[in-house]
């Protein structure tokens, strides 16, 4: 059994790891801004196999302060950390306003940051298992095929992405001796309630991954894979 954090995991894929996670017999711990679709999401997970799981309200996006906080206070046995958090973008460049870029930037590139300081620094005070590769601990971030691939009215979200990619080999390189895995999935455009009618209509000749799809890539990462490094693309 490990223990598992999820942002963003009231919804879409956070929402649907939690919930596959859970059934598989892991422990979750679930981070999100909308306290009503959390608790409900929460109330449903699998206990089958006594699993403690907790949640945490809150917008990693506006409360870096909250992120350190969480991770040093509350989750003392972390094994697994997965940010799934994201906000998109459907606006030209010119016309996107400073608010949105930051929220962008906030939400899907520095929030990632922040958790990965403090997860990391978290394990590196306790002893870090040094031969079984199975019990390495591990990060996991959700990037997008965006990030290679240009598409109108996706500039900063573009733009976030592949800054995570860099962020995410960088620190597989730093934390490689340490036993920390850190990987990140690059999907096409997903089967979730965030994918808008408008961009489905647009890309209405190209294939939309579901859920399911990106969840069992994750879980390869997450659990079953020496990967470490990598830039999974999915589509």
């Amino acid at each position: 059994m490990k223990r598992i954090l999820i942002t963003g995991a009231s919804s879409g894929l956070g929402k649907r790891m939690a919930e596959c996670w859970s059934a598989s017999g892991h422990e979750i711990h679930m981070v999100a801004r909308n306290e009503k679709r959390l608790k409900q999401v929460f109330s449903q997970l699998d206990r089958s196999q006594n699993q403690q799981h907790s949640y945490t309200i809150l917008d990693v996006a506006t409360s870096p302060d909250g992120i350190q906080e969480l991770v040093r206070q509350n989750l003392p046995t972390l094994d697994a950390a997965v940010h799934a958090a994201g906000v998109t973008q459907e606006s030209l460049c010119i016309r996107t306003s400073r608010a949105e870029m930051q929220c962008i930037l906030r939400t899907n590139l520095e929030a990632a940051i922040e958790l990965s300081q403090a997860v990391c620094k978290q394990w590196l005070r306790r002893s870090t298992p040094s031969t079984n590769t199975t019990a390495t601990r591990s990060l996991l971030f959700i990037s997008s095929l965006l990030s290679t691939t240009p598409s109108m009215g996706t500039s900063i979200y573009a733009a976030s992405k592949a800054a995570l990619e860099g962020f995410t080999r960088t620190l597989a390189l730093e934390m490689k001796s340490k036993n920390i895995r850190v990987n990140a999935i690059a999907p096409t455009y997903v089967d979730t309630p965030m994918l808008s009618e408008r961009v489905r209509a647009q890309i209405k000749t190209e294939r939309i991954a579901s859920v399911d799809e990106v969840v069992r890539a994750a879980t390869f990462l997450l659990f079953d894979s020496m990967c470490s490094g990598n830039i999974v693309p999915l589509h």
